[in-house]
């Protein structure tokens, strides 16, 4: 029960910027939605997005490993706003960057798999629910 809560709660946390990202990307708003992309990354994550950018793929997942166990709901949810940060930088022409981004996002997704697939199961249908 205490997982579902703390899954809602940040799903709702980062609903409304999910939703303006989403939008912006299908109206073909690459600087708006990049915009949005970095400040959910800053949210999810807790922490200034040049910090994210500076770490490697696995050093992000050691840093939503502190104490010992990853946080898969952060993991998800910042992999997932990583890849649509990474559309938004490709839209832009800036692929190197955008590669990046993709990177820290399969490492981000496939950690929080191998600890709890259903989570990841979980977190995926509920931003689905939001997309809609």
């Amino acid at each position: 029960m205490y997982q579902q809560d703390y899954i809602l709660r940040m799903i709702e946390m980062l609903g409304t910027l999910w939703r303006r990202l989403l939008q912006a990307l299908r109206a073909v708003r690459p600087e708006e939605a990049l915009t949005i992309a970095e400040r959910a990354a800053g949210t999810v994550a807790e922490t200034d997005l040049s910090l994210i950018d500076a770490l490697t793929p696995a050093s992000l997942v050691a840093l939503l490993s502190a104490g010992g166990q990853l946080d898969a709901v952060k993991a998800v949810l910042l992999g997932r706003v990583l890849e649509q940060r990474a559309a938004a930088l490709d839209a832009l022409d800036r692929a190197p960057e955008a590669d990046a981004q993709r990177e820290k996002a399969r490492a981000l997704l496939g950690a929080a798999h191998a600890v709890a697939p259903e989570i990841v199961a979980q977190v995926d249908a509920a931003l689905d629910g939001l997309s809609e």
